[in-house]
């Protein structure tokens, strides 16, 4: 059976229930957060996007943890994904990351534990029934209970360990030019990088890094990300106060 008649089979599986009308979809979804988790309200709705949140705190830093839901009802699927991160405007971009700062995954790539899925498998199907896509809410509520939230906490007790993560914060707090000028610093030169941030000479970047690059005792995995990390760092400083 190829891929296509494996996602019919799932969208159109029979069940005696009624159609699911349209907007019904967000009563069962907070319903069964609230259930099920409720320490994770619904935090907004965006771009066809539900946001299910908590925030926690490291050193009087936010941390953001949210839960990712896209429903298509005549796509017949759910997209699901968990963020977590101190920069509040990450919260609502979809981008996948792996970064220090940012993290954000496919749920299902956590449930599966690998990073190439069939797409057959890679969303929540749904026949546009109101049976059937309760059920399938149940599942990702399971899923999100038990993958999703054990990579929040793991993600939340790694930062405690984090050398890199302790040093960035210390030199956030360091950083005395005005946010304003460092943004447009960084944004013009950026135009001429093809922004590829990596590639960037602006002194408050290259101290940054160089300093996190000083850090002693850090594994070849936390060193390939500061460069991504010393950017972020700065891109936090100049968009929060």
């Amino acid at each position: 059976m190829n891929w296509i008649n494996k996602i019919k089979k799932k969208t159109e599986k029979i069940d005696n229930s009624r159609d699911l009308k349209r907007g019904e979809i967000k009563t069962i979804l907070i319903d069964n957060f609230k259930e099920q988790i409720p320490d994770f309200p619904l935090l907004d709705y965006k771009n066809g996007v539900y946001f299910f949140e908590r925030i926690k705190s490291i050193d009087n830093y936010k941390i953001y943890e949210t839960f990712h839901l896209s429903f298509g009802l005549k796509d017949k699927n759910f997209s699901c994904s968990v963020s977590s991160t101190l920069n509040p405007t990450y919260r609502y971009i979809g981008t996948y990351n792996s970064g220090i700062l940012t993290q954000h995954v496919n749920l299902i790539v956590l449930k599966k534990n690998k990073g190439i899925i069939p797409i057959e498998e890679a969303y929540y199907f749904h026949n546009g029934k109101i049976d059937t896509t309760t059920k399938i809410v149940k599942t990702i509520v399971d899923d999100y209970k038990q993958y999703g939230l054990r990579f929040l906490d793991k993600r939340y007790n790694d930062l405690f360990d984090n050398i890199i993560f302790d040093k960035g914060l210390r030199l956030l707090e360091s950083i005395t030019i005005d946010k304003i000028v460092l943004k447009e610093q960084i944004e013009n030169e950026l135009k001429h990088l093809d922004y590829v941030s990596s590639r960037l000479k602006n002194s408050v970047y290259l101290d940054m890094k160089e300093q996190l690059q000083a850090v002693p005792k850090q594994d070849k995995d936390l060193r390939q990300k500061i460069h991504g990390f010393a950017y972020s760092l700065l891109e936090y400083y100049w968009e929060n106060e």
